[in-house]
């Protein structure tokens, strides 16, 4: 660019000057007060949060023998308020609790707290072609021994059961859940997962399961979750053929998969398969040890 003389170039420098100064001053900002209203303020900011989490905390004690609160895990969750607001710890004594237990889905907050994965078990013994109160197959996902559908659940040091016999190959009806979970946000670390064929149901939601021992024969690990599973042992009882995981994402679009972070066993079946039978689909393996 050229300039006819010094003055349009001077006037060039000044206009440049105005808009690069323009361009550091910060634009007023519009803060909520707490009346709803507005103002500007170019120092502060001040934010109102609306807490919307839990509030307080309660404990619950469970003994098999008689010494807590309750004798059952499942009269300890039905003590627990609808549409519960508190931290709900339930303290589970060591032994085995054999009952069919669900938490709602109007009671998130709670957490199932075991002395020891290898001391404290929930077990039951459904299978799917077993009939219900109806008379009708159970069908698996109807099958688990403990179901959770409520939001912010967690699990610790306790290990869950279906105690059906392992299916010979070719057996139909067979599949029995130890666990399903089909609420959000959930955690688990330090549990144990025990069964055959379809022993974890990681149904829908976000988890997050830590040095977990899960053990079963064919796909013991399916459902449609988005999870991931760091340091946990995934132990094949299977003799002949079997599967680790069976995803059931339809379509690539979905937020949904299985994610396998350190995680180590002796024997390895096939790793992982889609319902509709292509292998390693929807799940990630790394660093398997």
């Amino acid at each position: 660019m050229e300039f006819s003389s010094s003055s349009s170039f001077n006037s060039f420098l000044l206009l440049f000057y105005v808009c690069f100064c323009l361009c550091l001053v910060r634009p007023p900002l519009v803060v909520a007060t707490a009346n709803g209203s507005s103002c500007n303020n170019t120092n502060t900011t001040r934010h109102h949060h609306k807490w919307i989490g839990p509030i307080g905390h309660r404990l619950i004690t469970v003994d098999v023998n008689g010494s807590g609160q309750f004798r059952s895990v499942q009269d300890a969750v039905d003590a627990v308020p609808e549409n519960n607001r508190k931290n709900v710890m339930i303290l589970i004594s060591p032994g085995q609790y054999i009952e069919k237990l669900v938490v709602p889905a109007t009671k998130p907050y709670i957490t199932f707290q075991g002395a020891g994965r290898e001391t404290t078990f929930i077990e039951w013994h459904d299978r799917a072609c077993d009939r219900g109160s109806n008379g009708q197959q159970l069908r698996t996902y109807q099958t688990a021994s403990v179901t959770v559908y409520a939001n912010y659940f967690s699990a610790r040091n306790i290990s869950f059961k279906n105690t059906a016999p392992a299916p010979k190959p070719g057996m139909q009806g067979w599949q029995a859940v130890a666990f399903r979970i089909s609420g959000d946000k959930a955690y688990f670390s330090g549990c144990g997962f025990y069964g055959a064929q379809d022993t974890l149901c990681d149904d829908a939601g976000r988890h997050y399961f830590k040095q977990c021992h899960i053990e079963g024969s064919i796909d013991f690990i399916f459902g449609n979750g988005r999870s991931m599973y760091k340091e946990c042992e995934l132990h094949s009882i299977a003799t002949r053929f079997g599967s680790i995981a069976a995803h059931d994402r339809n379509s690539p679009d979905e937020k949904s998969g299985f994610a396998f972070v350190n995680c180590s066993d002796g024997y390895w079946p096939t790793l992982c398969r889609s319902s509709h039978g292509s292998i390693l689909q929807d799940c990630l393996f790394l660093h398997l040890l």
